[in-house]
């Protein structure tokens, strides 16, 4: 845009019209101007804010939507107005940021301009609320609008002939535009910074999951709710295998402390400087335990930065910090029987492993994965035992289950994940009592600080 200014001109010699929603666009299509015009006198009706200009040899009158006030409703008043105080205007345009889905007819990439003409089957010109994308990428059109006008398209024909003899032209106009208007927040933020969906992702329809899709800049946290065995903790390790590569943290050791106030300012030291991590707070149950003392302030602009936590109480750790809660639900019935055929693949007792007695074992057990993998592995290990003798041990175990008489803390807890545990029990007792009796004392230990040494 020039610096200097024209003659004042008349509403007459005004041939094109611009229309913009929103500012930002607004401010793109002021940046094209060669000229700007001083202001003319407008209509009491009118109360459009116009920005008078040229581009080459026509002059062209710009205006922008109502604030906050988006849709066809709006943008035909402005157009109206528009019209109605520069009687000689022969098109106007609507142009403005948009989104486009790359095909094999139509190579849409980032920062393409895109003109719209007739094609096989449409004027050119498609009303955005006359159709919709579904999720293959095809786009379901169930209404469509005039071409443009014939003096547009000659123009389209006349920029597509010089494209193919005279490209350098237009790279040097927009070069000329980012010279004289260049902004930081313009700029191409490179590729690296490419937030993009891997080319096989389905976006389902209205999901609240979709607050998942956040900027991925920002440090976010999760929560991952369900009574236990529905396999929140096997969720996150799947998440952490196809998503983390550990190799970093591993290469960059943190310093050894020998309390447990400095590991933990040790870790947050570590975590605060560091980014591409994800912290886990797996089964965070505890209501006496300060988690937000274990969560890295986000400083500056983090990138990749992610907190899972796991629990299954709202009511506890980390509610109030978290961006995004999913609640785990219960498998199907088709999914839990596809989880017992997928971890019990032997052939014995097969005569009773009929579809009937399975639904009746996956039922008892709630649908709960734990449950299922625990029995599954059960009747694996002592393949003579039929699915329905598995399914009358469940229930005189979860009759008169010692372990019941406690009350639990959280009343939505399925015992059917208890009665399999006990029945395991029972038999590893009976086939090997030194083997129970060394369950039995590993229970008062940390599970996660037993030395390999002492179970041989």
């Amino acid at each position: 845009m020039e610096s200097n200014t024209k003659p004042i001109l008349s509403h007459d010699a005004y041939t094109v019209g611009w229309i913009s929603a929103l500012p930002l666009e607004l401010a793109a299509a002021r940046a094209m101007l060669d000229h700007v015009h001083p202001p003319l006198p407008q209509g009491a009706g009118d109360d459009n804010v116009y920005t008078l200009g040229a581009i080459g040899k026509h002059n062209i009158v710009l205006a922008c939507l109502l604030s906050g006030q988006m849709g066809n409703n709006s943008a035909a008043v402005v157009a109206a107005r528009m019209t109605a105080t520069f009687t000689a205007i022969r098109f106007s345009l609507m142009v403005g940021i948009d989104g486009g889905c790359p095909s094999d007819e139509h190579d849409i990439r980032l920062g393409d301009v895109v003109v719209s003409k007739p094609g096989k089957t449409d004027g050119g010109v498609i009303q955005f609320d006359f159709g919709r994308t579904v999720a293959e990428g095809r786009f379901i059109r169930n209404g469509a609008l005039n071409a443009p006008p014939t003096l547009l398209l000659n123009a389209i024909s006349a920029m597509q002939a010089d494209q193919n003899l005279y490209r350098a032209r237009i790279e040097q106009h927009i070069s000329s535009v980012n010279s004289k208007h260049g902004r930081e927040e313009y700029a191409h933020p490179g590729w690296e910074n490419d937030l993009l969906f891997q080319s096989h992702y389905d976006h389902g329809g209205d999901l609240p999951t979709y607050k998942h899709f956040r900027d991925s800049r920002f440090q976010q946290a999760y929560i991952l709710q369900g009574m236990g065995g529905l396999g929140k903790t096997q969720i996150v390790l799947e998440y952490l295998y196809q998503a983390l590569d550990f190799q970093k943290l591993k290469e960059t050791m943190m310093p050894e402390t020998r309390t447990s106030e400095g590991n933990r300012v040790a870790v947050l030291r570590w975590l605060e400087s560091h980014d591409n991590w994800v912290l886990v707070f797996d089964n965070a149950d505890d209501s006496n335990f300060s988690y937000e003392d274990w969560i890295p302030d986000d400083k500056g602009n983090p990138t990749l930065r992610q907190i899972l936590f796991t629990n299954r109480d709202e009511r506890l750790a980390g509610a109030n910090i978290v961006n995004f809660k999913e609640n785990i639900p219960l498998m199907s019935q088709a999914e839990s029987v596809d989880l017992f055929n997928m971890t019990n693949s032997t052939t014995a007792g097969a005569s009773d492993r009929s579809r009937e007695s399975v639904l009746a074992l996956v039922e008892r057990l709630g649908k709960l994965s734990l449950a299922i993998t625990l029995a599954s592995a059960y009747l694996r290990e002592y393949s003579s035992v039929t699915v329905t003798e598995y399914l009358k041990l469940l229930k005189n175990f979860s009759g008169r289950s010692k372990l019941f008489r406690y009350k639990r803390s959280f009343s939505n807890y399925n015992h059917s994940i208890m009665s399999t545990w006990e029945i395991s029990f029972i038999k590893v007792q009976a086939d090997n009592p030194q083997a129970a009796e060394m369950l039995t004392i590993l229970r008062f230990l940390e599970n996660k600080g037993v030395p390999f040494d002492r179970l041989k």
